[in-house]
């Protein structure tokens, strides 16, 4: 079954090819472990990076990103979005447990309205895999 393996906030994610051309890494630019945009209420931006693992890599999986407020007022959701299938073709001899996809999500311009813990949740083919948190609070 579908589990979340990792997660991470950060300022910004970047997607490099791999040595050989036959995949790509993502990289974590300034790791965030608060949120503290200069204003808010105000808008901010920044990065998720997650991982998924214990998946059927050849079928077509849907993931759903959802972040709220601290009252889980829903402040943005990407609707499901399809994963393609070819570039999760299993290259590696590794047990199926540990197969899986690394995903990056920029979240532009969100408008934190106030102080709090703010919380983003992973749906993976309906089933809700994970829920990671994150304090935010501005400078001013």
């Amino acid at each position: 079954m579908a589990k979340l393996s990792s997660f991470i906030y950060c300022i910004n994610s970047e997607r490099t090819p791999t040595l050989d051309g036959k995949g790509e890494t993502i990289n974590a630019i300034g790791i965030l472990s608060a949120i503290t945009p200069e204003f808010v209420p105000g808008p901010f931006s920044f990065s998720i990076i997650f991982s998924i693992v214990d998946i059927d890599l050849k079928q077509n999986n849907r993931i759903k990103i959802i972040f709220t407020d601290d009252n889980d007022k829903e402040i943005l959701n990407s609707n499901e979005i399809i994963l393609p299938t070819e570039n999760l073709v299993d290259t590696l001899n590794i047990p199926d447990e540990y197969k899986g996809i690394n995903m990056c999500m920029d979240l532009r311009n969100i408008v934190f309205e106030k102080d709090g813990v703010y919380k983003t949740t992973i749906i993976f083919n309906g089933n809700e895999i994970g829920t990671n948190e994150i304090y935010v609070k501005g400078r001013r």
